[in-house]
């Protein structure tokens, strides 16, 4: 695939618009989009667009969860922002491996705020929304999310989950697993959404 006509561009597009494509396959062809990009392709172009505005299969939607504290200062806290205007970016973040995993989750992904309680034990979560759109800022070139945020009453401690840095994605099974049987999926339906501008058209 090092080198893509502008023809298959438009039918990999269409391919994931109509669904047809694996969250890898997705992943990938992300990758392949931004580099032609680079070099002037328009149906690269349009195939980003496709990948940005496409949820992944249901099957192979990840669990994100994320801290909002810059410097792990509460004092410094984002959500608040971000829930208010619909969004989640991290321009405060220079790590290029938590970029890495930032810039994987996906359209139709869960992103889950959370504070760090004991290491390796326990964290805080705070509130939940769906990745209904990926952008890329006009301004830095890095990407931010378009979120359909929920506000929830209470704040919920659960397992950690392995989740010590400040980004972390987890597949379905294993928060299933740690979460058998625990109030983590009532806490995951109880939110009241968030208006914005962003997701307008689903309230």
């Amino acid at each position: 695939m090092s080198s893509i006509s502008e023809e298959q561009f438009a039918k990999f597009a269409d391919r994931v618009r109509r669904k047809e494509c694996s969250r890898t396959h997705m992943l990938k062809l992300e990758k392949i989009a931004k580099q032609e990009i680079r070099k002037g392709s328009e149906g690269a172009k349009d195939l980003l667009e496709a990948i940005y505005t496409t949820a992944v299969p249901k099957l192979e939607k990840e669990y994100a969860f994320i801290g909002f504290c810059p410097g792990a200062d509460f004092n410094n806290r984002q959500d608040e922002f971000w829930v208010q205007e619909g969004i989640c970016r991290f321009d405060f973040i220079d790590s290029e491996r938590q970029w890495a995993r930032f810039d994987r989750i996906a359209v139709g992904d869960t992103i889950i705020l959370k504070k760090r309680l004991k290491m390796g034990e326990t964290m805080e979560l705070f509130n939940y929304g769906e990745v209904i759109r990926k952008k890329d800022s006009d301004i830095t070139g890095k990407p931010y999310l378009l979120v359909d945020w929920h506000e929830t009453d209470k704040y919920l401690i659960v397992p950690a989950l392995g989740s010590n840095s400040t980004v972390d994605s987890r597949k379905l099974p294993m928060v299933e697993k740690a979460m058998g049987g625990h109030a983590f999926w009532d806490w995951l339906t109880s939110g009241r959404r968030v208006p914005n501008k962003w997701n307008a058209h689903l309230v």
